[in-house]
Parts: C-alpha cells; sequence; structure tokens
C-alpha cells in the first residue's frame, strides 16, 4: 500500500507540473517511469488525491494519453529501424495481437461478474480468449531460446531470468484459464465467476506488464546489443524452426 501512495503522490505531482506548463519533454520522461507497472488501484488513489487538490482527474487521462501516445512513437521508431522479416518486429507484432486478447478477456470478466449465470457464449468466448493466449507459447519460446540467450551473453541475464520466471507464472494461471473454460459452471457459477476473476486480473495487469518491459527495454535493449554482421539472419532461421502464433480470430 505504501508503494502504491508514493506512485499516487508521484503522479499528483507530475500532473500539476504538467498543468503549470513544466517542460514538455521532462514530463514525458518522468511520465514514462511513474506511469511504468502502475496498477489500477493507484490511478484511482491518485484521482482522489487529485480531486482533495482540486484538480481535474481528467488531467490525469490526459497526461496517460500524452504518455501511450509517445510510447506508440518510441516503439514505431524502433520498428522503422529494422527489417520487416526480423524477430524483434515480429515479436512486437505479436504482441499487439496478445493485448487484444487481453482487452476481450478484461471485458468477457466484466460482463460474467456483472450476470446471473453463466451464458454458454460466453464461456465459448473465454476457451477462445484461452486458446489465443497459450498459442503464443511459442512467441515465449522464441525469446527464451533464441533472443534472450543473446542479451544473456551480453551482460543483462539477471534481466532475462526475471522475464523467464514471469513467463512460468504466466504459463499457469493460462491453463488455469483454460482448464475453467473447460469445466465451466460445474463446480457452480459463483465459484466459476470467482475463479475468473482472479485469473483475468492477474493475466491482465502481469501479462500487460511483461508486454511493456519487453517492448520498451528488453527488445530495444536487443536491437542495440545484438549487431554482428549476419546473425539476425542466422537467429530468423532458428525463430522459423520454433514456428510462429496460430491465434484464433475472436468474434
Amino acid at each position: 500500500m505504501l508503494e502504491s501512495e508514493q506512485r499516487a503522490a508521484m503522479i499528483v505531482d507530475l500532473v500539476e507540473r504538467y498543468k503549470g506548463g513544466a517542460d514538455s519533454d521532462q514530463i514525458k520522461r518522468e511520465a514514462k517511469a511513474v506511469f511504468a507497472f502502475v496498477r489500477p488501484e493507484t490511478v484511482a488513489l491518485a484521482e482522489e488525491r487529485l480531486a482533495r487538490h482540486n484538480l481535474d482527474p481528467a488531467d490525469l487521462h490526459q497526461l496517460h494519453r500524452l504518455h501511450l501516445d509517445n510510447l506508440r512513437h518510441e516503439l514505431l521508431q524502433l520498428q522503422a529501424a529494422i527489417e520487416p522479416w526480423h524477430p524483434v518486429r515480429t515479436m512486437i507484432e505479436e504482441h499487439e495481437q496478445i493485448l487484444a486478447t487481453l482487452e476481450r478477456l478484461e471485458a468477457l470478466n466484466a460482463r460474467v461478474q456483472a450476470a446471473a449465470a453463466l451464458d454458454p457464449a460466453a464461456r465459448q468466448e473465454l476457451a477462445d480468449i484461452a486458446a489465443n493466449l497459450l498459442a503464443a507459447e511459442y512467441h515465449h519460446r522464441r525469446e527464451e531460446e533464441v533472443v534472450f540467450p543473446e542479451l544473456t551473453k551480453r551482460g543483462i541475464g539477471a534481466t532475462v531470468e526475471a522475464m523467464e520466471a514471469e513467463h512460468e507464472e504466466l504459463r499457469e494461471r493460462k491453463h488455469a484459464l483454460k482448464a475453467l473454460a473447460a469445466r465451466g459452471a460445474d463446480g457452480g457459477f459463483e465459484a466459476f465467476r470467482r475463479e475468473l476473476g482472479e485469473l483475468a486480473a492477474y493475466i491482465v495487469y502481469n501479462l500487460g506488464d511483461h508486454i511493456y518491459k519487453e517492448n520498451h527495454i528488453m527488445f530495444p535493449a536487443a536491437v542495440r546489443l545484438v549487431r554482428e554482421e549476419g546473425l539476425w539472419p542466422r537467429l530468423k532461421e532458428r525463430c522459423d524452426e520454433i514456428g510462429y502464433c496460430n491465434f484464433r480470430k475472436l468474434h
């Protein structure tokens, strides 16, 4: 809770300086650090503090949109700097599919939490979402077996180990989500709703956080550090051997 309060105070300070006309480049740099890995409850706490300071909480969302636009610009720059076949570019594109799946999971969970019973269509959608999340295992394998080892050789093995540990934790929850979709409400709708709420909250936040770190820390580091002539084409061949994600189209 202390960390959430400290980060909320930082957000309020940032909003005040943003509205006060502080240097925009400095604000963008600080926003990247402040909003990184921020939890929803921290944002809610910041909104409460802004209201107590007679500031409009909408200013927070305006600043957050500026931050997101800046991140998108950085990511587009990274993509533009590498070839269309490049393994990192493919992984960034796959992240877009995974993030879209997380949005569907979040929306589905909200509907189920407000429902009185399990709709068969909702159960099928959950099965499709779980299948898409597990289809991303090819993506994670290419990271673990191709890109991460190159980063470890170049001195950032501790960060790689942390990312691989997150893969394992997320993998466990994704399989649990698949099992929940297969089981449905056999154990009662309340139990289904509770388990879905816990799994969805964990996966949406932690996988989104994981993708953020890969897009804005790990992948730029890979492009910057792995520069030997002819190495990326060889790494691409190894990626081809592992295979790619067969994402389902979510209706």
